[in-house]
């Protein structure tokens, strides 16, 4: 869709472990409906994110009202939890944010800088994230080939 730059209009990757798991990234910037954030499905119920806007309104001297919606992906997701109850059954329960930390990376990768603190994300697991995105790279370069991955370890 974007023809004058080099910019992906949608990426799908889809992963498979041998153990019969499933998981599915979709990512696009030509969806006329967004999608929740997060979907995960699994045999105990099912839990759904979904963008929560952040508004904010003011009334200006000149224009008068404006209201004006930042990215949401900036806003804790809200999320609802669905599962089968034994003598009630399927349930549909909303599930409070968690209490928001301002910048907790960056105060995590200064606390680690400074005091010595664990890091959250340990830079082991972010190798694997990046072998993951290589390797869908290099499917869509192929033709959408499937590329088998070593096991974590």
């Amino acid at each position: 869709m974007w023809h004058d730059i080099t910019n992906d209009d949608q990426v799908r990757v889809r992963l498979a472990w041998a153990d019969g798991r499933e998981a599915e990234f979709l990512q696009s910037d030509i969806a006329g409906v967004r999608r929740p954030k997060l979907y995960v499905q699994g045999t105990e119920g099912t839990i759904a994110g979904h963008y929560r806007p952040v508004v904010t309104e003011t009334v200006e001297h000149v224009h008068g009202y404006r209201r004006h919606e930042s990215h949401h992906a900036e806003a804790p997701v809200e999320l609802t939890l669905a599962r089968y109850e034994q003598g009630y059954g399927l349930t549909q329960t909303t599930l409070p944010p968690l209490p928001a930390e301002p910048w907790p990376f960056h105060r995590n990768l200064a606390d680690h800088l400074h005091l010595g603190e664990a890091l959250e994300v340990d830079p082991a697991d972010v190798r694997r994230v990046i072998g993951v995105l290589e390797a869908a790279q290099r499917s869509g370069d192929e033709g959408g080939r499937t590329i088998d991955l070593e096991p974590a370890g």
